[in-house]
């Protein structure tokens, strides 16, 4: 099985149960160390409810990702720009962002749409998108990245991380091998061969959030963005200037129905 990152030769380096049934292989990259399922035969089991009911913490990612993203979002692009929030779930995200003052949109082709109806993306023009708790989930990372990409060179996304040999096959409840919603598996050395495939600048953020950006970030964003006493400060000065969009929203949406 070739690397679906960068097409290298992979080694076999364990077997896992999937689902409590299924003994599937798992497969590291020999250059860039992603770590990838055999073929995943078993996906439309593992999506009957794509939302796994594993994840109690949903919510509150969410919102603690509407937290950090408010000050990154102001600190790079400012409060007049539109985001789309890719594989955006049941939409919380996306009307949290609205809430605090975001031009948002959302696409989860996979999803219902609970929190922000009326906010579907339809190739609106788009600055920056946000992509969090995702890229695991791709059975062909490239060509979901290309589909990506093609929207905007800018995105912002979580996952977790590791370098050099695959993590603990026992410890890291990463793999989630309960829901097998899971199937690829990032290395930083990935990240960046993904960054140079598609030409653009690669940053790690801090708080297991990263970016791929056609900008070259400058030395005060970084360090607003890094620096736990600045952002704490770029908190209030970003409140002062966005104003929320709760209400405007409604009053559309009210007219739109």
């Amino acid at each position: 099985m070739n690397c679906k990152i960068c097409s290298s030769n992979t080694s076999e380096v364990f077997t896992k149960e999937i689902l409590g049934k299924y003994l599937v292989k798992y497969f590291q990259c020999n250059f860039c160390e992603f770590l990838q399922t055999e073929k995943p035969f078993w996906l439309e089991e593992s999506y009957k409810n794509p939302i796994n009911i594993s994840d109690t913490g949903i919510l509150e990612r969410n919102l603690h990702n509407a937290r950090l993203m408010k000050n990154i979002l102001f600190i790079i692009f400012g409060s007049k720009c539109s985001y789309l929030d890719y594989s955006g779930g049941y939409g919380t995200f996306t009307r949290r962002m609205r809430d605090i003052g975001f031009d948002f949109f959302w696409h989860d082709p996979y999803t219902q749409n609970l929190f922000c109806r009326g906010f579907e993306f339809s190739a609106q023009k788009i600055s920056a998108i946000t992509l969090f708790e995702a890229l695991e989930h791709f059975e062909d990372p490239m060509i979901e990245m290309d589909k990506i990409f093609q929207i905007t060179k800018n995105v912002f996304f979580s996952t977790q991380t590791f370098t050099g040999s695959y993590p603990d096959t026992e410890k890291w409840d990463y793999y989630g091998a309960e829901h097998g919603q899971h199937i690829s598996f990032y290395s930083i050395k990935s990240l960046r061969i993904i960054n140079k495939r598609f030409n653009t600048n690669f940053y790690e953020l801090g708080n297991n959030i990263y970016l791929f950006t056609e900008k070259k970030l400058k030395n005060h964003e970084i360090l607003l963005i890094k620096s736990k006493i600045l952002f704490k400060i770029m908190d209030k000065v970003s409140t002062f200037f966005l104003n929320e969009l709760t209400y405007s929203d409604y009053k559309l949406m009210k007219n739109a129905e």
